[in-house]
């Protein structure tokens, strides 16, 4: 079943803590949004898609501007259909895509790809790997639930998702929120790697290809650490063990204030509120670890200080899952 992007993840805590570190890229889209938006045009087959890309064609001369506005206005008029059933699931079939305005992932793309064809450009859709909100683990086998585009511009190919460029799912819900973003437009492929990973290795775009095993040990990138310049944190990989009395260190790095950090665990039913160190642009956060077994890890860093009477909320939220073993000496290496 093809995926939304689900910003409610878990991620299982081991000791060897490596750090993401990637260009904190996202296109402006602002002036091309109030274009979009200013646009009145009734888009429900995909012949008035012709109608649709002369307006864009008039309205700007170069073909990066042209691919901006596509992927800004499917982002803009097609809704998730998270149940993924009825007519408007039939992804295929863009003209029921564009009637309904509502469709899974296919859907976004077949249309984002036939509106850049009308506009001249080449583009091509890509079957994988999304990773979301649920975490595959280690000897889990490599299956297609995701498809996002390749555009041919200047040059080269440049991977575009415009499906998670759209909004977003809470997990544990069927609610769709519109939000639209430019993070995963054009999106670096050393950055795409980490939450896509296409069935045909050519598509990684990169010269060193990552294997599945090593994807699948990424832990998951939220949208809110992107859109707030976290550009490195540790621990980054997804499958970790720890102990009891074990110091985790946690470390986020961003050019951006922050001051508190709250770590809520739900299934074990407490808090801890802590204060943030930091060194140049990256701070820590020391948790030692308090109980055995799994449970669930909050994050919350606020640029606030939270010790101080007030409601807060949360500038970037990372969640995890502790598997944690009673005895230090238990610990897997």
């Amino acid at each position: 079943m093809y995926k939304m992007k689900n910003y409610g993840f878990f991620i299982l805590i081991i000791t060897l803590f490596l750090s993401f570190s990637a260009p904190a890229q996202s296109y402006d889209l602002q002036e091309t949004e109030q274009f979009i938006q200013a646009q009145k045009i009734e888009v429900s087959s995909s012949k008035d898609l012709d109608v649709l890309a002369q307006k864009i064609i008039t309205q700007y001369p170069d073909s990066l501007s042209r691919v901006k506005a596509a992927y800004l206005w499917v982002a803009k008029n097609i809704t998730y259909n998270e149940e993924g059933n009825g007519p408007q699931h039939y992804a295929s079939n863009i003209d029921s895509v564009l009637k309904y305005k509502t469709t899974v992932c296919a859907g976004y793309v077949n249309v984002f790809v036939m509106l850049c064809e009308r506009l001249g450009i080449t583009a091509k859709e890509v079957d994988g790997y999304g990773k979301t909100g649920t975490q595959v683990l280690p000897n889990d086998k490599f299956t297609s639930n995701h498809s996002w585009a390749a555009v041919w511009l200047n040059g080269k190919w440049n991977l575009t998702d415009v499906t998670w460029g759209s909004g977003y799912t809470l997990e544990g819900t069927h609610t769709f929120t519109r939000k639209s973003n430019g993070w995963y437009f054009f999106t670096e492929p050393e950055v795409f790697i980490l939450d896509h990973y296409p069935k045909k290795g050519q598509w990684q775009l990169l010269k060193d290809t990552v294997s599945w095993d090593d994807f699948i040990s990424y832990a998951n990138i939220g949208l809110g650490a992107k859109e707030n310049d976290i550009s490195s944190y540790a621990p980054m990989q997804a499958v970790i063990h720890s102990a009891v009395g074990k110091q985790v260190v946690f470390s986020f790095t961003t050019k951006k204030d922050l001051s508190t950090i709250l770590l809520t665990s739900k299934q074990k039913g407490f808090q801890e509120l802590g204060t943030l160190a930091k060194r140049g642009d990256t701070y820590y956060y020391s948790y030692k670890i308090p109980y055995d077994g799994q449970y669930d890890l909050q994050i919350d860093l606020s640029d606030v200080d939270r010790t101080k009477p007030g409601n807060y909320s949360s500038m970037v939220d990372f969640s995890y899952f502790v598997v944690a073993t009673a005895n230090r000496e238990e610990v897997k290496r």
